[in-house]
């Protein structure tokens, strides 16, 4: 059974292809951040021409630069096997914003973009400014580099060469070599891993993204519509549009219904703290019961009793609202009741009863609960 591998392709925009044997994350250049461990893929595509076609030059930032230059996930993706395509001029892609002197000297003109080497410990190589005639540069080990000579067939133009030096920690092969001394392409290999380094075709970043992900890593991939594509219309599709758009309406009523359902299911369930609430919680859910069976409850003062209680046709009640872990309350907890109904009294000059609500062993089921009061408190006035 193959292994299943996973790899990155940083470009021009943000998508994803899953395929039953891979996955490829694409990330454009600007969503760098929102790439996880580089380590964790079997080989990366940094096609840099999508950086050198854009309308403003992108100048990176330290966090983005410190993802892209990991020297350990790079060398962990090399020990793994893994391969790592560079495209296109990739020596004049990559800059950071113009430093910020501290002379105090007024300038004369805007400081310059300053150019970052991309790899440098690693990719030790100038970039030659000639034009090549590719019809002149030699081919050696055409039989070993075949994929890289393929692809070097299908480049349009050639403005630019590589130069190595020649003695290098690393076994570079260069591919593509010139008169002077210089060469298109190379393959890096860091045994099991590789390097290549490719130019730009010339043609699309799309195209290149194609060739690299179906002629190297054997992943194909539909080539996206142009725009005038999408006024056209293919037999049935307006019917089965209509059929999505009409399924797509009524499961969004449908989302919408389940959501107010869980809204009535969650107000409904709120009935449950009588039995488990504390405090001001259990405060309110109990003024809100009251309030449920007629009675009207108010608040009179902070300092005072929890509630008042008006009931048509019965005198004022005074309401004392409790919550404990213990498995009973204690005979504190009613005289606090007693007293809030003689102040009532004595202020309202009518007889006022009181209520307890209690929410004795408030951390045990309710079928589980005892007797709220010990025996000998049953004759407490409540």
């Amino acid at each position: 059974m193959a292994q299943f591998r996973r790899f990155l392709l940083v470009t021009d925009h943000d998508a994803r292809i899953a395929q039953p044997a891979c996955e490829v994350d694409i990330v454009s250049w600007d969503s760098l951040k929102s790439v996880g461990n580089l380590a964790d893929y079997d080989g990366w595509i940094l096609n840099t021409t999508a950086l050198r076609t854009r309308a403003v030059r992108k100048l990176f930032t330290a966090e983005e630069l410190k993802i892209l230059c990991d020297y350990r996930a790079l060398i962990a993706v090399m020990e793994g096997g893994g391969r790592i395509f560079i495209i296109g001029d990739f020596k004049k892609a990559f800059y950071t914003p113009p430093s910020r002197g501290g002379t105090g000297r007024k300038e004369a003109s805007p400081a310059p973009d300053q150019p970052f080497n991309l790899f440098e410990k690693i990719l030790n190589v100038e970039r030659d400014p000639r034009p090549v005639d590719y019809r002149r540069i030699s081919r050696p080990e055409d039989y070993r580099y075949k994929e890289i000579y393929a692809y070097l067939d299908q480049v349009i133009s050639w403005n630019y060469s590589l130069k190595f030096p020649q003695k290098s920690e690393f076994d570079i092969a260069r591919v593509g070599t010139t008169n002077f001394g210089t060469c298109l392409a190379a393959h890096l290999s860091f045994h099991p891993g590789e390097i290549f380094i490719l130019p730009s075709l010339g043609t699309t970043v799309e195209e290149e993204d194609r060739y690299i992900l179906k002629h190297f890593l054997g992943i194909g991939i539909q080539a996206g519509p142009p725009a005038w594509a999408n006024a056209l219309a293919v037999p049935e599709q307006k019917v089965m549009e209509r059929a999505l758009s009409e399924k797509q309406q009524s499961l969004k009523e449908l989302f919408a219904e389940i959501q107010t359902q869980e809204k009535e299911l969650t107000n409904l369930q709120r009935w449950k703290r009588l039995l488990y609430d504390d405090g001001i919680g259990l405060e309110q859910i109990v003024k809100e019961s009251f309030e449920l069976l007629g009675a009207k409850v108010i608040k009179k003062t902070t300092e005072k009793d929890d509630y008042q209680l008006e009931v048509p046709d019965r005198g004022p009640c005074v309401l004392e609202v409790k919550s404990t872990r213990k498995d009973q309350f204690l005979r504190r907890d009613l005289r606090q009741l007693s007293e809030w109904i003689d102040q009532a009294t004595s202020e309202q000059l009518v007889n006022v009863k009181g209520a307890f609500v209690g929410n004795g062993s408030r951390e045990n089921e309710p079928g589980s609960r005892g007797s709220m009061f010990e025996a000998k408190m049953s004759s407490t006035p409540n």
